[in-house]
């Protein structure tokens, strides 16, 4: 952690000299504009990724969350042994999110993420149910691939519909995702410790079948 408050020291004063104040453009038309948040908190559509997002980022919190810890006590592996487990993760993340820039060529926002979705609910029930620590590693880089593209997916998905004030859309969804990583690891925290590390673990699948809910 100490080290992580280093790093992150250096990202915020990198942060405050690169900032560069970009001027919003003059609005076109009196009163609010389509773009304003009042606007967009009567759009459904709003809300349907505002909830995509809130369930994505719970669920991908609490899966690579509980993952070390799910190595540890399940697979009986060593923490440098966990801690490669979360490592192999980001790897698949990373990968996967190579490979979704190329597959929304062939493939619409809504469809790949309703793909991943489903993708995603398959590798981590699998992956709650493994018991050999190898196939732990297997699947931990599984569902990297298959959580790798639903973040921008949603994003993109929100941004195309208000145009008019992208940032806005951002920072809200944001927020949101904040909110889901927070709350829902906390109730990640309750499950395991009422029905075990197992059930934490494969929990956020539930999540995940809402996520492919919305995208349908």
């Amino acid at each position: 952690y100490t080290v992580m408050s280093i790093i992150y020291i250096l990202m915020a004063i990198l942060r405050f000299f690169s900032f560069r104040k970009v001027e919003s453009p003059p609005d076109s038309k009196a009163g609010k504009a389509p773009g304003s948040l009042a606007a967009m908190l009567k759009d459904w559509r709003f809300w349907l990724g505002a909830v995509s997002m809130l369930c994505y980022t719970g669920a991908e919190g609490a899966a690579w969350g509980w993952m070390s810890s799910f190595m540890q006590k399940a697979q009986n592996l060593s923490v440098v042994g966990a801690s490669a487990a979360v490592a192999v993760f980001w790897l698949g993340m990373t990968i996967g999110r190579f490979a979704t820039s190329a597959l929304t060529r062939r493939f619409g926002t809504a469809q790949l993420c309703a793909i991943y979705a489903s993708l995603s609910f398959v590798a981590t029930i699998i992956s709650a149910l493994v018991s050999q620590p190898v196939l732990s590693w297997v699947m931990a880089f599984v569902m990297g691939l298959c959580y790798s593209g639903q973040w921008s997916l949603i994003i993109t998905g929100a941004t195309s519909r208000f145009r008019e004030n992208k940032s806005l859309v951002n920072a809200v969804y944001i927020a949101v995702g904040s909110c889901g990583i927070a709350v829902i690891s906390a109730l990640a925290a309750m499950v395991a410790e009422r029905f075990g590390v197992r059930m934490a673990m494969g929990r956020p699948a539930v999540l995940f079948l809402v996520v492919l809910v919305l995208g349908l």
